[in-house]
């Protein structure tokens, strides 16, 4: 079988817990993971999406304080807080899927930029989602889906998992 990029990028990429403090993520890296963001299917192509690319050192630190699963964010150079509007999600739901296939394509294309990242969840354990509401000061309307840790690492990745043939069914159950 011949294999892409795309294919390869998608099969090789790993949860990365471990950053290095430079070089800097450009504006052109952050700009770039974003339009992938961006480039994710919605449900009705309503893109219920927004995203708070926080890459001051307190706020960084605050929330690698507050969540219990976030210490490595003390590393990391940048975090993208990816959002539900839902105002604009086709119904209730709807964008946790859509929010959920942007944050995807974010930590892909992170691989793909040759960066290490992590999906940290915010959604739906209402205190997470409360307290970084809180200290991003998102309207009523905007709900905290994912906070993805991102930075340059030099972590070497596991070997790809390979194929599993008994978590497959075919036809039915």
């Amino acid at each position: 079988m011949n294999t892409n990029t795309a294919y390869e990028i998608l099969r090789t990429r790993r949860s990365i817990r471990s950053y290095q403090a430079s070089p800097a993520i450009t504006d052109e890296e952050v700009r770039a993971l974003l339009v992938a963001g961006m480039n994710a299917p919605t449900a009705r192509n309503r893109q219920p999406w927004c995203f708070v690319v926080i890459d001051d050192r307190a706020q960084l630190d605050a929330f690698a304080d507050f969540h219990p699963y976030a210490k490595m964010v003390h590393q990391a150079p940048l975090g993208i807080v990816v959002c539900i509007d839902t105002q604009k999600e086709l119904a209730p739901g709807y964008g946790v899927a859509d929010c959920s296939n942007a944050s995807t394509n974010i930590l892909n294309a992170a691989h793909a930029l040759g960066l290490g990242s992590l999906w940290i969840g915010i959604y739906p354990r209402e205190e997470r989602m409360k307290w970084l509401s809180e200290q991003l000061g998102l309207p009523a309307h905007i709900v905290p889906l994912s906070f993805l840790a991102i930075g340059h690492t030099d972590v070497v990745a596991p070997e790809p998992r390979p194929y599993a043939e008994e978590k497959v069914h075919r036809n039915r159950w």
